[in-house]
């Protein structure tokens, strides 16, 4: 029992962390002039490199608040 009491406290205070953060999600396609997909494209969100775009010109930047 004692062993369960120290798992779960143990549990709680390493996942505590993980679940306050609040994640933002931004997607998006970027196009070219004529409204063609741009392969590998840099995508940059609050000035620092996040991402490229793939084959279709889509992508997708996940961030931690």
């Amino acid at each position: 029992m004692m062993r369960l009491a120290l798992f779960t406290s143990l549990f709680l205070a390493v996942s505590y962390p993980l679940f306050s953060q609040t994640f933002w999600v931004v997607t998006g396609t970027v196009r070219g002039d004529q409204g063609e997909p741009l392969v590998g494209a840099s995508v940059i969100v609050d000035g620092e490199f996040n991402t490229v775009t793939d084959t279709l010109g889509q992508y997708v930047v996940r961030k931690a608040d």
